[in-house]
């Protein structure tokens, strides 16, 4: 949305969003700058703002402290690295304790000029219910009973439409929503403990819309040898972890792991496995810029996969059921990783631990030999 011309008119409204902790850092003010990542663009927003001020008398307003604030940050590589931000505003917030542990977002919006939007608060309930369709439960003809049980997608724009796609796992058999068929309908690859150990594996991308097939590929990455995941009966080789990460600059890109007890395999259009990383994954992966390099990173809880698919870090800790990736303390720079651990003889006596996002540094532990 930043630096689009509509009518050679640009108009902005800045949203506020206080925290009840004072950030230290400037970290966290310095991402939401790099928004102002444009000389050009910056300077025309403060000229419309201050034609705005004018008609208004918004001198009163925190909104108008924020924008001359904003106004003396004129050296945007600054505003990028996060540097300076503090001598640079602070000296201008004379009427408005929230100022400084806020985080400030200047959007610059399509069609006619708006002035200031009214501070906001942490929303009570911080996330989208979505009902599902839930089919009936039923029993199965050899008399066993069974029920609906939901998992979770990865969704993202994949095709640059304005709309998402979803995209799965999918095998011989599997029918989109006109019932177009993937692969040989006529294949069974269950053996007599209902394990699927052979067969093809595909990586599929549906349109959510018509709810039909886009494209179909090999699923990577592959099977290979079942043992070569560290058991036999086919547990380690059938986990599956998946998101949507922006790794370049250009589009949303797949992110397919499979495998976290032992052998651990991410694809992008490469693959890392190396030695450190083995057994280092988690039943989920969160994504997240932690180097502030405006491209995200994957993080496998114990790992993390750099936007270029190279190892940014392994602790050695092992796999975990659970993992958290975001600002958790704002009196530090950077985004935390919350993390369980699982396998005692790889996290010691480390239960759960606080690490850094970007370096895997550990900042605090509890240490419980079974959490």
């Amino acid at each position: 949305m930043l630096n689009k011309l509509v009518n050679n008119r640009l108009s902005f409204a800045i949203n506020i969003a206080k925290r009840s902790a004072i950030i230290k850092s400037n970290a966290n003010l310095g991402n939401q700058m790099r928004l102002l990542n444009n000389k050009k663009e910056f300077k025309k927003s403060l000229e419309l703002f201050d034609k705005y001020k004018e008609k208004n008398n918004t001198e009163k307003c925190s909104n108008w402290i924020i924008i001359q604030a904003l106004k003396a940050c004129t050296k945007i590589d600054d505003l990028k690295r996060g540097s300076n931000i503090h001598n640079l505003i602070s000296p201008r917030l004379k009427y408005d304790p929230y100022v400084l542990p806020s985080l400030i977002h200047l959007y610059i919006l399509n069609g006619a000029e708006h002035g200031y939007l009214e501070s906001t608060k942490v929303l009570a309930k911080q996330y989208l219910s979505i009902p599902l369709q839930i089919p009936s439960d039923g029993t199965t003809s050899d008399g066993v009973a069974y029920k609906y049980n939901a998992n979770d997608y990865s969704v993202g724009n994949l095709d640059r439409d304005g709309k998402a796609e979803v995209a799965c796992k999918t095998a011989d058999g599997t029918r989109d929503g006109i019932n177009v068929v993937i692969g040989d309908p006529y294949s069974d690859y269950r053996n007599s403990r209902d394990y699927i150990l052979t067969g093809s594996e595909y990586l599929t991308v549906f349109n959510g819309e018509p709810r039909r097939v886009m494209a179909t590929v090999d699923f990577v990455p592959a099977r290979s040898t079942v043992a070569s995941w560290s058991d036999n009966y086919g547990n380690h080789v059938n986990c599956f972890v998946a998101a949507v990460a922006y790794v370049d600059d250009r589009r949303s890109s797949l992110i397919m792991d499979r495998g976290y007890y032992t052998r651990h395999l991410i694809a992008h259009h490469q693959h890392l496995e190396k030695s450190k990383y083995a057994s280092q994954g988690n039943r989920q992966m969160s994504i997240g810029d932690v180097d502030e390099d405006e491209k995200d990173e994957i993080c496998n809880g114990a790992s993390a996969i750099d936007d270029d698919g190279r190892g940014l870090y392994a602790k050695g800790k092992g796999y975990g059921d659970a993992l958290h990736m975001t600002d958790i303390d704002p009196d530090r720079p950077g985004q935390e990783v919350w993390q369980c651990y699982e396998s005692t003889g790889l996290y010691g006596q480390t239960g759960l631990a606080l690490h850094d996002g970007k370096t895997g540094q550990i900042l605090w532990v509890y240490q419980q030999l079974e959490i």
